[in-house]
Formats: structure tokens, C-alpha cells, sequence
């Protein structure tokens, strides 16, 4: 358990530079957010996006569509260190379509607490931070006709 531990926590300093809001359209290191454009109306993107994810065998959480974002309920994943995995999705329309971000967070059981953290970009895949991102990372390439990016948000 100590081992794990020390394992997020360093993934966590070593994962994450001292940039805010920087955009690319490969993934990079620290990268905790990943954006999905569209020419899809705000409605119908978000529709898109939790269908995919419920294929994917996430289930729905709070959902607001008149704000335009809907979240996921958490999924277990992994069987050794079993984490839970959480997503947030916002629409952001704009005059081209929309904008659909997604950001996730991880939880683990440590004992008798649990340990959240945000997902994010790294180029192992021992963390859990980096198989949080990987997974909605493959949802997210699979939106029709969508175009990926990633950023880093404070």
C-alpha cells in the first residue's frame, strides 16, 4: 500500500508542469483535459458523448442539459489495485459548433481512506492518473466527425 502511495504521489509531481491552459492536438505531459470539437449543436454532442460512454460501460450521473454537462457514475477498473474512474463532460457551444470537454479523476481505496486525484497525460501507463485519461481518451477518438485536442486547465 505504501508503495502505491508513493507511487501517486510522485506521479503527481513528476506528471504535471507549471504551464496553464495549453492546448495541442497530441497529447502531453500533464495534459488533464481533452476536448472533442464538433460541428454538432451542444444538445446533440452531449448526447453523442454519453452514449459512447455508456457503450463503454460507464453509467450516467447528474445531468443537466439545460447547463450543458453531464457526468459519469463511478466505474470500478483494475483488479489488483481497483480504482474507480469519474467523469465530467461540458458543452461549450460556439459559432462553429461546440466544444465538448472532458476531464475525470480517479479514486483508490488506501487502507481505510481513499485517495482522489485528477487524470492526466504521462508517457508510462503504471499510473492510475495515466489509465483514467487512456480510457476516456478512447471514447473520445471515437466520436463521429469530432476533432481531439488536449489541455492542461488549472
Amino acid at each position: 500500500m505504501k508503495y502505491l502511495l508513493c507511487l501517486s504521489l510522485l506521479g503527481s509531481l513528476l506528471g504535471r508542469p507549471a504551464l496553464a491552459q495549453t492546448e495541442a492536438p497530441a497529447p502531453f505531459r500533464g495534459a488533464n483535459t481533452i476536448v472533442v470539437y464538433t460541428r454538432d449543436s451542444a444538445a446533440v454532442a452531449l448526447q453523442k458523448m454519453a452514449r459512447l460512454l455508456v457503450v463503454d460501460g460507464y453509467a450516467l450521473g447528474q445531468n443537466d442539459p439545460a447547463l450543458g454537462y453531464f457526468t459519469t457514475v463511478g466505474k470500478a477498473v483494475g483488479q489488483v489495485t481497483p480504482a474507480t474512474y469519474t467523469y465530467r463532460v461540458v458543452a461549450l457551444p460556439g459559432p462553429a459548433g461546440t466544444a465538448l470537454r472532458v476531464s475525470g479523476e480517479y479514486t483508490i481505496p488506501v487502507g481505510p481512506r481513499t485517495i482522489s486525484e485528477s487524470m492526466f497525460w504521462v508517457k508510462g501507463n503504471l499510473l492510475h492518473a495515466k489509465q483514467c485519461f487512456s480510457a476516456v481518451e478512447r471514447v473520445a477518438l471515437a466520436y463521429p466527425q469530432g476533432r481531439v485536442a488536449y489541455l492542461l486547465r488549472p
